[in-house]
């Protein structure tokens, strides 16, 4: 299993699993200091085609086409 792979794995299991409860001493963050914001713009076929392999793979479509760009830029810088 590649990196991709775990990293994918785990973040579907997280977001399978977001409302379990957190061990003593866990601290919840969202973000992780992220604070801009890209706007982009598909059509429908687009749009739908994200979302269904978002659901597919159990994480918001924002999360997945996040993932996505920083793999196209992680592979242009190698």
């Amino acid at each position: 299993m590649g990196v991709e792979d775990l990293i994918a794995a785990e973040a579907a299991a997280s977001e399978a699993h977001k409302d379990a409860e957190l061990k003593p001493g866990s601290t919840l963050t969202r973000g992780h200091g992220r604070t801009k914001t890209l706007q982009v713009r598909l059509n429908e076929d687009e749009m739908q085609a994200l979302a269904q392999l978002a659901d597919r793979r159990g994480v918001p479509a924002s999360t997945l086409a996040r993932e996505l760009l920083m793999t196209q830029i992680a592979a242009g810088e190698s």
